[in-house]
């Protein structure tokens, strides 16, 4: 294995950890809204949904973080496809 490959072995790894963060994030915010939805607490409700700017954040770090991965190590195969589900 090449330095090259390693690094973006490395890069990777790093962001299906990130991704993985991230959707546990969405995953406990989707179970409050259900919470606050079946309670009909609408001040809950729009507490959470007004907190979304993390998450919304993380996306827009996720998205540079793809484009720099495919540009600097032009990524083939599963790799390339990983980087374009993460951007999807």
């Amino acid at each position: 294995m090449t330095e090259d490959s390693r690094g973006i072995a490395a890069e990777l790894n790093g962001l299906y950890e990130r991704v993985l963060g991230m959707a546990a994030l969405v995953e406990a915010r989707l179970q409050a809204v259900m919470q606050a939805f079946i309670s009909r607490d609408g001040e809950r409700f729009a507490d959470i949904v007004g907190s979304d700017a993390r998450i919304n954040a993380l996306h827009i770090e996720f998205d540079e973080l793809c484009f720099r991965l495919i540009a600097l190590h032009q990524p083939v195969a599963v790799d390339l496809r990983m980087i374009v589900s993460v951007l999807k």
